[in-house]
């Protein structure tokens, strides 16, 4: 018995040993495992979690419908640290994330709310890498060791210092400077007394740059330029110029600070935003302190990123434009282009409508080390002003831009782009069907509509229409533009949501309210964007005509309509006013008081304009092709003895008909099979010395008309017109009275 207990124990003895060994065994290999995911020389564990201004890895942090996992690097000889994932970021380390987690967050192509709600988790990262030194003794060798051991295990390079393990092993002293990209990527320089540089001087002064630009536009208003290296210093808050003999330019371009010939941003008649610039020579580069930016580039300042109004008309529609234009692209994919914000707002609540255009995260001005130079490869300064179609009255009063180059061609071509990468192609809701719904907007703080549920339950029983009461107070901007998309119309107060009118479909309406004093002739930013030409929806205003429905609030803050600020007879004369007086942006008292007042609006007058505009018929004026140039333009002296009856014959100012006839005539545009129109005349500009030219609308090819005999020649132009509104270009002719004038 006792042999058989002594058996026993020593076969349990060896079980446990066997046990220890294999425990030993996998600890040591799961401890090297971690050493190769964590290649620090004084870590022996993973850390905890990443330094606080570090996203924890796992987060969502992507900004495409892949989310990406990106490696948070310090690369300093103190502090390194690594994420799981092991991959390189791509751009200034500005990456988005959400502080929540990835469990409770959602992509912006899946529902993120652009409200301050959702944008208060997203930060910018920035990679400090800067000029750094290090020698081969055992701390630096086992630094670089274990780093290499990491690359050729498999992972991805990322933006340490790296050097070649030969380097490292042959005793020298060595010391690195960085020169460190923003897509992650360093440029090493080795130097020691093992190593002496073999660089010329010529080679050396391949580390200084040029700066070169091409700049188009002939005022600071519609002006884009182009640079080549171009360089921004956060301590001076400056763009550096680096002069050299290789430079392409013309300095003149870009003004000085009494004429600015460039600005930052599209708002007309505002000097805020003009960029800051310093001219050095090449050689005062130093390229051991430098963040590089790959790529293009587009520089801007966002006006007021607070406001979707603003957001959109000063910022997105000129940014879409922009990036088409320097791309070539005009796709409904994002732009691998880098966005630069200059102005130094926070990233407010819309920052994912600004990201939606690109692929890389954008780099906020706030977000830069002072410590560093941020050099741009391929940069565009300023956005294109061509989809502004308003400006806010900073030199004279408020009024739509004269002569814009707005479209509704250009609106819907951004709007369908967020449209696409925001996801909205159907319906918000399952249930809904496009147009049998309309919007109203609701604002909860001021400029509120007293009897809102009223007008609603009203339109709604009168029209036969569902309603949806929308407000960034309880809605996401992704959720409004959505219902917006899909909507019959939108009715609201005049105000900044009602510039989502750009996202309605050819057709629906848009209804306008206006509080007392508030004329909308003076302040018509979105019915002239409703009226863009191939916008294509019907706009009705309706303005509060009654005093005793309106409620001012004189006891309000001044920026929100408060006048007791006022001396008593100041205000006393805003409140009897019936009408706002002319006035500049945009602190003028009268209009912010009117403006910020509740109103009971008519119910019966605003569903009869309602159901008003949703009867209008709806054609299209949405032109993209023209009539060709007419062809053939020739003219003929008649004989005097040609029979032509006085009915045929038009007159040529106060001429006397039957002196001089001249037949016109010219051949269709060769286009005109191509075209689809409604009606076709021809204009025929007839112009002759000392006698009143006139312009002959006709629809035949055809035209006589009678001159002076005393006059030598006749000037004629003709131009096929389609639509009543769009015309080619013109043909022209000169017709010699004493001779047979054939064609030109």
């Amino acid at each position: 018995m006792t042999n058989l207990h002594f058996i026993t124990h020593a076969v349990m003895l060896s079980v446990m040993a066997v046990v220890v060994k294999k425990y030993m065994d996998l600890r040591s290999h799961v401890e090297d495992l971690q050493m190769d995911c964590y290649p620090h020389p004084f870590l022996s564990q993973p850390p905890s979690k990443p330094p606080p201004h570090f996203p924890y890895p796992g987060d969502n942090v992507g900004v495409n419908d892949k989310v990406k996992d990106f490696n948070y690097i310090a690369t300093s000889q103190s502090d390194f640290q690594e994420s799981d994932s092991n991959q390189d970021i791509d751009n200034l380390g500005a990456t988005k994330y959400d502080g929540k987690g990835a469990s409770s967050q959602q992509n912006k192509f899946s529902g993120t709310d652009f409200s301050s709600h959702s944008d208060q988790n997203f930060g910018t990262d920035f990679i400090q890498s800067s000029q750094a030194s290090y020698s081969s003794e055992a701390q630096s060798g086992r630094y670089f060791e274990e780093y290499e051991k990491t690359k050729a295990a498999g992972a991805e390079s990322s933006s340490v210092l790296t050097l070649s393990s030969k380097s490292l092993t042959e005793g020298a002293t060595i010391s690195t400077t960085s020169q460190t990209d923003i897509d992650g990527s360093e440029h090493v320089a080795v130097t020691g007394k093992a190593h002496e540089s073999k660089k010329s001087k010529e080679e050396a002064d391949t580390s200084h740059i040029e700066t070169s630009v091409w700049c188009h536009g002939n005022s600071e208003m519609n002006k884009i330029c182009h640079f080549q290296n171009l360089c921004y210093s956060p301590l001076n808050e400056a763009f550096l110029f680096y002069h050299s003999d290789r430079s392409v330019l013309d300095r003149s371009q870009l003004g000085n600070d009494s004429k600015p010939m460039l600005r930052l941003s599209t708002v007309y008649e505002y000097n805020g935003y003009t960029p800051n610039l310093i001219d050095l020579k090449s050689s005062a580069f130093d390229h051991s302190r430098v963040k590089w930016v790959k790529g293009q580039s587009v520089i801007f300042s966002r006006f007021k990123p607070d406001n979707i109004m603003h957001v959109l008309h000063d910022d997105i529609f000129p940014l879409h434009f922009t990036l088409n234009f320097i791309t070539g692209q005009n796709s409904l994919d994002q732009y691998d282009v880098q966005i630069v914000f200059m102005e130094g707002w926070d990233r407010g609540d819309f920052a994912d409508l600004y990201s939606s255009f690109t692929t890389k995260s954008p780099i906020y001005i706030n977000d830069l080390s002072e410590e560093q130079l941020v050099c741009f490869e391929d940069a565009y300064a300023g956005l294109s002003t061509a989809p502004v179609w308003y400006q806010y009255g900073y030199i004279q009063s408020q009024a739509p831009v004269k002569d814009t180059e707005a479209s509704g061609f250009l609106i819907h071509n951004t709007v369908n782009f967020i449209v696409n990468q925001l996801d909205m192609q159907k319906p918000p809701n399952m249930m809904l069907t496009p147009g049998d719904y309309f919007v109203l907007f609701s604002r909860k703080d001021n400029r509120r509509i007293v009897n809102e549920m009223e007008l609603m339950l009203s339109v709604s029983a009168e029209t036969n229409l569902k309603v949806f009461t929308l407000s960034l107070e309880t809605h996401s901007l992704k959720d409004i533009m959505h219902y917006v998309r899909f909507s019959r119309g939108i009715v609201g107060m005049h105000g900044s949501l009602m510039s989502l009118a750009a996202f309605l479909r050819p057709g629906a309406f848009v209804i306008e309210l206006f509080p007392y004093a508030v004329s909308p002739k003076k302040y018509p930013p979105f019915r002239t964007l409703a009226e863009l030409p191939g916008m294509n929806l019907v706009y009705t205003a309706w303005q509060n005509l009654d005093k005793t429905k309106s409620i001012g609030h004189p006891d309000w803050p001044a920026d929100i309509g408060g006048i007791g600020h006022l001396p008593p007879q100041d205000q006393a004369a805003i409140m009897a006013e019936t009408e706002v007086q002319d006035h500049l942006c945009c602190s003028d008292p009268s209009w912010l008081y009117h403006i910020y007042q509740d109103t009971e609006v008519d119910i019966p007058a605003i569903t009869r304009l309602i159901k008003a505009a949703m009867n209008k018929p709806y054609t299209s004026d949405h032109q993209q092709m023209f009539p060709a140039k007419v062809s053939k333009v020739r003219c003929d002296k008649l004989n005097p003895n040609t029979n032509v009856t006085d009915k045929n014959v038009k007159q040529l100012g106060n001429v006397k008909k039957g002196l001089v006839v001249l037949k016109i005539q010219w051949a269709s545009p060769q286009n005109l099979d191509n075209l689809d129109f409604r009606s076709l005349h021809y204009e025929v500009r007839v112009v002759q010395e000392g006698v009143d030219d006139i312009l002959f609308i006709v629809t035949d090819t055809s035209l006589l008309v009678s001159v002076s005999s005393t006059g030598p020649t006749v000037k004629v132009w003709v131009k096929a017109v389609i639509n009543n509104k769009t015309g080619g270009l013109h043909g022209h002719t000169l017709c010699l009275l004493t001779e047979h004038q054939g064609p030109k």
